[in-house]
């Protein structure tokens, strides 16, 4: 609690930014934004907008919902529920829809909105490399990519069980793209991957997603060797190998526990942004 007490402030701000957002964007395409009282400052713990009439409503809500945006009703309204059925009340056809308000969401995924045709034809149009494909962050950008049809998605990743999940979920959830599709169980470091890259046609968009992350690897002098070895070496490597087959853009994660509490994340961490 004290902690949370101690970030107030921040998360106060970041939940009107939100809401600043989101009153920006809708104000664009003619959506009334519900916003604070001229004698009133909001937390925007709710935010809300208001429709013309039940079909832009319906619309709004498949559209969102389809492109990942959870948009729900604000709630059940009193005069539905079964105690106040019979009690006197105005008809309210078009209910109020509520967006998302965490305070860490902020102009990304309506950016991801406003821009999906743009970006949904830049990956129909290119060809992706994800090293490391299979955890939180990898997986999630792979079906990201699949489900906007890329000419071609492959993946690279030691694990070959979680490169088994992955695929039996995009088959269960996204089916089949136009373009190719494939998975490859080697380490992105290995004589067998740089062959792999001699051997094949290149790729636009590289994301190397593979990085060792938590401080626990720092338990023993070996995983910590590893890790140098992952997040430094390794990634050196593969930028002048994809770089030889002509890719535009090279993305790679690293990691946000450099600095507290102090340990050996900071320094490779500081070395691979040098990269």
């Amino acid at each position: 609690m004290r902690q949370q007490l101690e970030c107030f402030d921040r998360i106060l701000e970041n939940k009107r930014e939100t809401a600043r957002l989101y009153q920006e964007f809708f104000d664009s395409i003619g959506i009334k934004f519900i916003t604070e009282p001229d004698n009133a400052k909001s937390n925007y713990w709710l935010n809300a907008i208001l429709f013309d009439d039940r079909r832009q409503r319906d619309e709004f809500l498949e559209y969102s919902n389809d492109n990942d945006i959870q948009t729900r009703l604000a709630w059940a309204l009193l005069h539905t529920l079964p105690p106040y059925q019979n009690c006197r009340h105005t008809e309210m056809p078009n209910a109020q829809y509520s967006l998302p308000h965490r305070s860490y969401f902020t102009t990304f995924s309506i950016d991801i909105i406003h821009r999906e045709k743009e970006l949904s034809a830049i990956v129909t149009s290119s060809r992706f490399l994800v090293i490391g494909g299979v955890g939180s962050i990898g997986s999630a950008v792979v079906c990201e990519l699949f489900k906007r049809n890329p000419k071609l998605l492959h993946v690279v990743d030691i694990s070959e069980n979680n490169m088994v999940e992955l695929v039996r979920d995009i088959r269960s959830f996204l089916g089949y793209i136009d373009g190719e599709f494939a998975t490859f169980a080697i380490d992105y470091g290995s004589d067998i991957f740089a062959v792999f890259m001699q051997n094949g046609h290149g790729y636009d968009y590289v994301f190397n997603l593979s990085a060792l992350k938590h401080v626990c690897n720092e338990k023993d002098p070996f995983t910590l060797m590893r890790m140098i070895d992952v997040n430094i070496f390794n990634t050196d490597k593969s930028i002048v190998q994809v770089k030889e087959k002509g890719a535009k853009k090279y993305f790679c994660v690293s990691t946000d526990k450099a600095a507290n509490p102090v340990n050996m994340m900071g320094p490779q961490s500081a070395s691979w942004r040098c990269i």
